[in-house]
């Protein structure tokens, strides 16, 4: 009876996803014994070379073809990302996420604004004048789609170290806080940005900016709101309506209700991803404090672990998918298409995403510092020349980019993917696996020395 009701491929490929995860499990916690001050091993990157290990027989002459790889967008945005980005806002460290709110926001808004803008302006005159392929050179749409979804940062290697060595509280607050709402920042903004009309001759008007910048303004402050009122729900529902409350009640309601929220604020046409978040955190202030103690632990334990298997199966179709992009022979399934490379359009893609990343880091750095100056009570708030170099080094890109890259539409994709993808492994390998020595080499205070006071 189980075998006429579930497809057969279907189980083999959720066999095989189980056991990787279980194997990249594994592998981990192994590989944390020789981490050191001058390595430190990443789930995220060995979940990656996992996955691309197991896509190496689907390369060869006799491999099947049924990959897959059908889907993957809708599977990620409704099922991995609400649980990352949920357990992101109810883990929260609020005191010291608050207490720099104001950096924070204005690296994780203003900040990928200037980047998505800069970047997908700057790409569009490199393919109208021919410096590269794979961008449309008669609308700068596209370019703007690219730079917004580029503009997502993901620095799980990055946290990774900073939480292993425990690294100055200001530092991974500022890092991890912008990290979070940056993504559901440039979500929104890719939204917008493909909500703009696509004429091949697309000239933005001011009166179409103004209405792009305020339904980007419009979708955030929705989102915002939808997420605090579902969050009070929650809180209501803990604390009123739960008369008997056990673990089991308790995390079905603390799960239940900020997916709710992501399915609701996405029906009413606002980003469900930023829903989510917020309503993470006003979870955390309020209706946690209404659980039992086992329900609080199990909520925690659940959460967490439904975000690292999110991201783990994440990074390991990731891997699986890298070597379909520079061997042909992989390219050969049915309805598969033919990725192609431009170096020239991977490495300017580079060079932008540093170059608009300092460009945003510097001056609101400089900025906050010269208004906290005035204030000497906050003398202790100001950002050091060294953390604001590892918050520009901090901008790796990961799991959103690369699934915002597999919604573009139109001949383009095939050039955009390829380039995401190789944008995402140099940051994640080369920069990922320089944070440990760079915070040693920066002496950025680690460990008791970084809870010491000033």
């Amino acid at each position: 009876m189980a075998d006429e009701v579930i497809d057969a491929e279907t189980s083999s490929w959720t066999a095989a996803i189980v056991c990787l995860v279980i194997f990249c499990t594994l592998a981990g916690n192994f590989l944390e014994r020789f981490n050191n001050a001058y390595w430190f091993s990443s789930d995220s990157i060995l979940a990656i070379v996992i996955g691309f290990i197991s896509s190496l027989p689907f390369c060869s002459p006799n491999a099947k073809n049924n990959r897959p790889d059908k889907h993957f967008d809708t599977i990620f945005f409704l099922y991995l990302v609400p649980a990352i980005l949920f357990e992101s806002g109810y883990a929260l460290n609020q005191k010291d996420f608050f207490r720099n709110f104001t950096a924070i926001f204005l690296f994780a808004v203003f900040g990928t604004l200037l980047s998505s803008i800069v970047t997908g302006i700057s790409l569009f005159h490199l393919a109208k004048n021919d410096y590269i392929v794979g961008i449309n050179a008669t609308s700068p749409k596209e370019g703007l789609l690219v730079g917004s979804l580029l503009s997502a940062t993901d620095p799980v290697a990055t946290l990774a170290v900073f939480g292993s060595l425990n690294v100055d509280p200001q530092l991974y607050s500022l890092v991890f806080g912008e990290s979070v709402l940056n993504d559901a920042v440039a979500i929104v903004l890719f939204q917008t940005f493909d909500g703009l009309p696509d004429e091949s001759r697309f000239h933005l008007s001011a009166s179409e900016a103004f209405s792009a910048l305020a339904r980007f303004i419009g979708v955030g402050l929705g989102s915002i709101s939808f997420g605090i009122l579902f969050g009070a729900a929650a809180a209501f529902v803990t604390n009123k309506v739960l008369t008997r409350p056990n673990a089991s009640s308790e995390v079905t309601i603390m799960l239940c209700i900020p997916y709710l929220s992501f399915i609701a604020a996405d029906s009413a046409g606002l980003s469900g991803l930023m829903t989510i978040f917020f309503c993470g955190i006003v979870m955390s202030h309020y209706a946690k404090y209404n659980l039992s103690e086992h329900g609080r632990q199990t909520t925690h334990h659940v959460a967490h672990t439904l975000a690292h298997l999110a991201e783990l199966i994440t990074f390991l179709y990731f891997g699986f998918t890298i070597l379909p992009l520079v061997a042909q022979s992989c390219d050969l399934a049915e309805n598969q298409e033919m990725y192609m490379i431009d170096w020239h359009f991977v490495g300017w893609t580079l060079l932008l995403c540093f170059l608009t990343r300092a460009a945003h880091v510097l001056p609101i750095t400089l900025l906050l510092n010269c208004v906290l100056k005035r204030d000497p009570s906050q003398k202790d708030s100001r950002i050091k020349p060294s953390t604001m170099f590892m918050i520009w080094f901090s901008g790796l890109r990961g799991a959103i980019a690369f699934a915002l890259s597999l919604t573009i539409q139109g001949n383009n994709r095939v050039y955009i993917i390829p380039c995401v993808v190789a944008v995402i492994l140099f940051t994640n390998i080369v920069l990922g696996q320089s944070t440990a020595p760079l915070l040693k080499l920066l002496n950025i205070p680690m460990g008791d020395q970084a809870l010491q006071p000033p």
